[in-house]
């Protein structure tokens, strides 16, 4: 999953400079713990589940869609692009995804690669 995840943020991140200008923007996030069944399908993830839910800090799956929404639909954010939000770190502060612009081009490079678009 972290995998996966670093890879969404570093794609979005490089999508964002490649749009700069067309007025199309790119913003990655994370929605925090989202009870959304996933667990459910896999018995291996059973007891995080019950770990997190006696934590309190799982979100219904309206909650967890709330920050995709905003971002998608908020006016104030048209010109953010290139950013990462993440309920889960406390507050909407928006984390600069091109850090490292060397990762993002070259993830780029590898998925066009990958899906036969080089």
């Amino acid at each position: 999953y972290a995998n996966s995840k670093l890879a969404m943020v570093l794609f979005s991140g490089e999508l964002a400079r490649r749009m700069r200008g067309t007025g199309v923007a790119s913003n990655s996030l994370c929605p925090g713990n989202v009870d959304t069944g996933l667990y459910e399908a896999d018995p291996n993830f059973k007891d995080q589940r019950k770990r997190l839910a006696g934590s309190g800090r799982v979100r219904s799956a309206e909650a967890g869609a709330w920050l995709t929404i905003y971002l998608a639909s908020n006016p104030r954010l048209d010109d953010t692009s290139g950013k990462f939000f993440s309920q889960a770190m406390g507050g909407l502060k928006p984390i600069d995804l091109r850090a490292d612009p060397g990762a993002c081009a070259r993830l780029w490079d590898v998925s066009m690669e990958l899906v036969g678009l080089r």
